[in-house]
């Protein structure tokens, strides 16, 4: 990750691919087709997005947070436990050379007390002979994390230094255990380790921001007073940190600082982060924030869309009549659409009855969009279908297109079962192709399946298809 991250935004992803495509002057059944690639960009992102999401929330449960308790230091009593340490080491090895996968918690713990024996004794030699000594993965891995996280309470130099002495993968995960414990007792002196250190530019850069990120959530203050100190290339980052963990805890502080924030993308990350916070404590002050602060005049509308996004998952009439009050600049598509948005991944009937008042042009195309994708993907073509009553002619294709796309990639079964409802040979050729194409992944349809709907596509969509098989490895 570099220091100023740019995250998907699955509305703003929404709404930018969907200006891009309607304001494209296609003619004829290029609307059709371009609806059609709308239609796959946009099924992609809501599962990019989720599994983002959840990515992004594995990520966070790994982080420390100011709770975090540092493991014990060694016990004083290990270094005199084994007089031999090196001798009891090669004496349960011989002993367990056939079952070290295999054995108890006893006797595990029993070679966790050899191996701190061995490392007090020896120091860091120590800890690669029972690293190579051990050929077991699982086991290599947890001894070494437990001597680890042992070393780094009396000499976390030390721990550091025999982590990145390990191989690549195994090393690389180790040490940032070993940074983020260190961190959590001296930050400044785990940060300019990790930036000396003879490493991998990459990992180098991970740690750094591993170190300024555990650092900022305890004392975002100390990060902010002396964000000169930082290296130059994470300066940005240290204080984008630490203005967000700040809004956790006092959001309107936070917000008078944000004019310090140079770098207009982080700007953005970063004011969006008081406003989300600011909102869970009030909701007015977090808006009227957003909507007339000046340092936030180039970016007001991004951040908008997402602060709106937020606040439309619990209160989503407030955050449609905001999304209303913002005006819409030339051809722009007006908030309410990225509201209508969120809102029908969660309750469509909602989104519906919101839809009623949405502004007419790209912006009720881009709503009966979403709220037409959420229900093709529920399986509910019919109803999606009947939304294009209430688009002009000239933006019909492009839905239906959308539509049924999100629909055959989603509900490959119910394609087979329901593709004759569709109005025209085109359609129905393109849902046949799209639903082939899904069940590379979903391995749903028969072979007889497989065959009806290959009876829909003309030879030269046949092809395409074959080619589509042998370029992504899509087999029926």
């Amino acid at each position: 990750m570099s220091p100023i991250s740019i995250s998907w935004r699955d509305g703003l992803a929404r709404r930018e691919i969907l200006m891009e495509i309607e304001s494209t002057k296609f003619q004829g059944t290029g609307k059709l087709l371009a609806g059609m690639m709308c239609g796959i960009v946009l099924t992609a992102v809501s599962s990019f997005g989720e599994d983002l999401s959840k990515a992004a929330r594995n990520k966070t449960d790994q982080q420390p947070n100011d709770e975090h308790v540092a493991p014990a230091g060694v016990a004083s009593s290990n270094q005199h436990e084994f007089q031999d340490a090196v001798g009891s080491w090669d004496k349960f090895m011989d002993e367990h050379a056939e079952d070290i996968p295999d054995i108890e918690e006893e006797q595990l713990a029993l070679l966790h007390r050899i191996a701190l024996a061995r490392v007090k004794n020896e120091g860091v030699e120590a800890f690669h002979s029972i690293s190579e000594s051990l050929h077991d993965d699982d086991v290599r891995f947890g001894v070494l994390g437990h001597l680890l996280e042992e070393m780094v309470q009396s000499d976390p130099q030390l721990a550091f230094d025999a982590a990145i002495g390990l191989d690549r993968d195994e090393g690389r995960t180790l040490v940032w255990d070993v940074v983020l414990n260190w961190s959590a007792s001296d930050a400044k002196s785990a940060l300019d380790h990790s930036t000396s250190a003879d490493i991998e530019d990459d990992l180098r850069l991970q740690l750094q921001e591993a170190v300024i990120r555990s650092w900022a959530a305890r004392t975002p203050d100390a990060i902010l007073g002396n964000v000169e100190q930082l290296p130059e290339e994470l300066r940005i980052f240290g204080r984008q940190e630490a203005l967000s963990s700040l809004a956790r805890s006092a959001p309107e502080t936070a917000a008078l600082q944000i004019g310090s924030v140079r770098d207009i993308e982080s700007r953005r990350i970063t004011a969006t982060a008081i406003a989300r916070s600011w909102l869970r404590r009030d909701v007015s002050e977090a808006i009227g924030w957003v909507q007339t602060s000046p340092e936030l005049d180039e970016i007001r509308r991004d951040v908008l869309v997402e602060v709106l996004q937020d606040l439309a998952e619990r209160n989503p009439t407030l955050a449609f009549d905001t999304a209303l009050q913002h005006p819409i600049q030339d051809s722009e598509v007006g908030l309410e659409a990225s509201v209508i948005a969120r809102v029908a991944s969660s309750d469509v009937d909602e989104a519906l009855n919101l839809l009623q008042e949405v502004r007419s042009g790209p912006t009720k195309t881009a709503a009966c969009t979403s709220i037409g994708s959420t229900l093709a993907r529920n399986g509910e073509l019919a109803r999606a279908m009947s939304l294009i009553r209430q688009l002009p002619e000239s933006s019909q294709d492009f839905y239906t297109g959308t539509v049924v796309v999100t629909w055959s990639m989603t509900n490959p079964t119910k394609v087979t079962e329901q593709i004759d409802q569709l109005p025209s040979d085109e359609l129905k050729a393109q849902a046949a192709l799209m639903a082939l194409s899904a069940n590379h992944e979903q391995k749903k349809l028969s072979k007889d399946q497989v065959e009806t709907l290959k009876t829909y596509m003309s030879e030269q969509m046949l092809e395409l298809f074959e080619q589509m098989r042998h370029t992504m490895s899509i087999s029926p």
